[in-house]
């Protein structure tokens, strides 16, 4: 959804500004325009007819209206709530160990969100919730179960598992998936032959 919007400049310039809906959008307008709305809803409470119905001296309503348009523009909005999913693995490597056959799987766990395109930003990790590893034969389905998982492995840390249940001469495929709270990364994919 589109809206057009009129701004005008301190020297008096006006000019039309599309305003595209949307989650992101949301909030880079609201950043924008929130002093201004604040500032007209303060100007509409104050000289509204209620001004003329209450007998009540004109410090306390002014008091009054500034307390509240305060305390409603500091309530925590939809718009400010920007959540960006978490970056994916890096540095993964798949590791077959043929006296012990295992797969050994390292990985380095991210430190920071997705890069917003929309507001140039990366946000620090404060935890991460869990890492998921699946496997299946390249050209077959994945599975829906995991093969593994690693509960709550600190930002930065080099994660890793070990695939005790491989067969000789395959091919195998991993993906690795990040989960911080309900968002999760891209999955990181890496492959090894056993043989």
């Amino acid at each position: 959804m589109h809206a057009k919007v009129r701004r005008e400049s301190v020297a008096g310039y006006a000019t039309d500004e599309t305003l595209v809906c949307g989650p992101k959008e949301h909030t880079r307008w609201w950043q924008r325009y929130r002093g201004h709305l604040q500032g007209q809803l303060y100007r509409l409470i104050s000289n509204s007819y209620l001004y003329h119905l209450i007998p009540i001296n004109m410090n306390k309503l002014h008091s009054i209206m500034a307390m509240l348009v305060t305390i409603l523009f500091s309530m925590p909005s939809f718009a400010q709530e920007q959540k960006l999913n978490p970056e994916r693995v890096r540095n993964q490597e798949a590791v077959y160990n043929a006296s012990e056959k295992t797969v050994t799987i390292t990985a380095e766990a991210p430190t920071q969100t997705e890069y917003d395109w929309d507001t140039y930003v990366q946000y620090d990790l404060t935890h991460i919730s869990y890492i998921t590893i699946k496997r299946h034969f390249p050209d077959d389905e994945w599975p829906d179960e995991e093969l593994g998982r690693i509960n709550s492995p600190k930002p930065g840390a080099v994660i890793a598992f070990v695939d005790n249940n491989i067969e000789v001469d395959r091919q195998y495929e991993y993906s690795i998936t990040m989960f911080v709270d309900d968002l999760h990364s891209q999955q990181s994919y890496l492959q090894v032959y056993t043989g």
